[in-house]
């Protein structure tokens, strides 16, 4: 290229050379830390152009990646650099609407992976609430997603218990479905639980056939938390009621009044005074109940309970025995009853040795007891009060009786059977009657002294007898 002398010199002058080594070589500075590689570069004689940078999963942080020229070139050449970032970066995606999100990361050389969905309270439905991996990995990386599906619902939840505090209510619906609620049914424990959305306003209502319930709905603004609410179960209860009077009208008080089954389940249980003496649980009263001053009486049974209502008082049968009741839903009112004290029959046949009927005995029951009078049968009956003493005495004139009266104690059923034998010294043919046959029987005793006809007792059947006998027959 050049030579250190030119010209006459002395012989012998040593003259230097410089021999070509043909164009500049730009040096090769890939992976070389960037500082060191434009240091070459420019030791080169060449210069150093534009410097951008890219990420690299072979090329450490600020090494070179890659050079825009290497080789023999003129000098001054311009040389352009790519000096890596390191690893290429998973964007974070979070909070962000899930077709960005996924653009962004394939557009950073990641592939996505598993996406899910999930509640948030805080990221907005169709945006990403989290991704696997954030941050510098190798190109391809998987990322599993989670997206938004929206605020998660909220819970209103709690017990339903009957007034005892104690017995679950299976089978209540509690009615949230309103404003986007949902509906819940109580379990073996009385548990029940609606989902909500989150900010929910709505009412919850609790309804089962045959309760009322306390409160009887719940009220929600804003609901932003779960909550717990229990209610109180009360078992709806009927009065079935009315008057129980005599035939006459006249009201009959202490007639206990009550329904089949104690009224119910419900009835039973609450439908009494507590323990402590307190009062018996709201509208219930007892399954029965005792006739007031005016006949007045008031029965509480179950809803829809079905059953018999039936009076009783000592003594007293009632028209009608019972009254029968099937689901009831509602007060019955004027469910009257008739009642009268109850009485006996005493009664049997009068009649004479020879087991002829003896018509028109009178037979009397004293101490407020009846009368009754021997039929053409000669059958009496006569009729006393319940749990009636006293005696019952036959009588008629010219006769006599085997037993003179009976007594009682303490009547509580009818007494059949109670005959009595008649004796009439004037009925010679034992007909039951005085006429002709009589007559016929003195005639032939006449003027002896036959006992049949002898009715003076002086030994002979004469006028005397006969005038004492027409006496008699006149009667008869």
């Amino acid at each position: 290229i050049s030579q250190s002398k030119v010209g006459p010199y002395i012989s012998g002058t040593v003259v230097d050379l410089v021999v070509s080594l043909g164009l500049p070589v730009i040096p090769d500075v890939t992976n070389t830390a960037q500082t060191a590689a434009e240091a070459a570069i420019t030791g080169a004689s060449f210069t150093v152009g534009t410097v951008t940078t890219a990420h690299s999963d072979t090329v450490a942080a600020g090494n070179v990646i890659s050079q825009s020229k290497v080789g023999p070139y003129i000098s001054g050449t311009v040389v352009d650099l790519v000096v890596s970032l390191g690893l290429p970066v998973i964007p974070d995606v979070t909070n962000t609407a899930q077709t960005a999100a996924e653009a962004a990361i394939t557009g950073a050389s990641f592939t996505v992976g598993t996406v899910t969905t999930a509640h948030s309270d805080t990221v907005a439905a169709g945006n990403v609430i989290s991704q696997s991996k954030v941050g510098p990995y190798i190109s391809g990386t998987v990322v599993d997603l989670v997206i938004s599906d929206g605020p998660s619902s909220r819970t209103i939840f709690g017990y339903i218990i009957e007034p005892d505090g104690n017995t679950p209510v299976v089978g209540v619906m509690v009615d949230a479905n309103n404003n986007g609620g949902s509906l819940g049914i109580t379990d073996a424990n009385g548990y029940y639980e609606v989902t909500v959305p989150l900010g929910w306003s709505g009412t919850a209502t609790p309804i089962k056939a045959g309760f009322s319930f306390e409160p009887y709905k719940m009220t929600y603004n804003n609901v932003t938390a779960s909550v717990e609410k229990d209610y109180a179960a009360t078992p709806l209860a009927y009065i079935i009621s009315g008057h129980v009077l005599k035939l006459d009208g006249t009201p009959i008080s202490d007639v206990n009044v009550a329904a089949e089954n104690g009224g119910g389940p419900y009835t039973t249980k609450y439908g009494k005074v507590s323990n402590d003496g307190g009062p018996c649980l709201g509208r219930f009263g007892s399954g029965s109940a005792a006739t007031d001053a005016n006949g007045y009486y008031e029965v509480m049974v179950d809803y829809n309970w079905s059953g018999t209502v039936t009076p009783a008082k000592y003594a007293y049968a009632f028209n009608p025995n019972n009254r029968p009741y099937a689901s009831v839903v509602a007060d019955q009112n004027s469910q009257n009853y008739t009642g009268e004290l109850m009485t006996f029959a005493i009664s049997g046949y009068v009649r004479n040795d020879c087991n002829t009927p003896i018509k028109g005995v009178i037979v009397s029951a004293d101490n407020g007891g009846g009368s009754g009078t021997t039929d053409a049968d000669g059958r009496y009956e006569v009729w006393v009060s319940y749990n009636w003493s006293g005696t019952v005495t036959p009588s008629k004139t010219h006769y006599t009786f085997n037993s003179t009266n009976r007594v009682y104690t303490d009547v509580l059923e009818n007494k059949t059977g109670q005959n009595y034998l008649a004796d009439n010294i004037y009925d010679l043919d034992c007909n039951g009657s005085i006429g002709f046959g009589d007559v016929a029987i003195i005639s032939e005793n006449w003027l002896s002294n036959n006992h049949d006809g002898d009715f003076n007792n002086d030994g002979i059947v004469n006028f005397l007898d006969f005038a004492d006998f027409a006496t008699v027959w006149q009667d008869n």
